[in-house]
């Protein structure tokens, strides 16, 4: 059995004016979060990419399309994830997986 804490990925960011009440969020989240428990890492979306960075702003390789990060320790995956997105594309469903969209009927 693996002792490695889940990784948590915190979206903030967006593609609205909201984007800055999105990072304070964010940052409200990450510091609620037991890092005995879990690790968890920023996942920040803006129109012109995504990137993700420890609390502390540390920037790691993201790769948006297997939904992992690249530590010191190799390539982790995300187990789950905490939306503080306002505006799009969080509160309008986009981000959603579309198993998730299709089960609150979010079209």
């Amino acid at each position: 059995m693996s002792t490695e804490r889940p990784l948590i990925a915190v979206f903030r960011g967006g593609y609205s004016g909201e984007s800055v009440i999105s990072h304070q969020s964010a940052a409200r989240m990450m510091a609620a979060i037991d890092r005995e428990r879990f690790d968890p890492l920023f996942v920040t979306i803006g129109t012109d990419r995504w990137s993700c960075s420890t609390a502390e702003e540390t920037d790691l390789v993201f790769d948006r399309g297997r939904f992992s990060v690249t530590t010191a320790d190799g390539e982790r995956r995300f187990q789950a994830a905490l939306i503080a997105i306002h505006g799009a594309p969080g509160e309008n469903g986009i981000i959603w997986p579309e198993p998730c969209r299709a089960r609150a009927r979010i079209r």
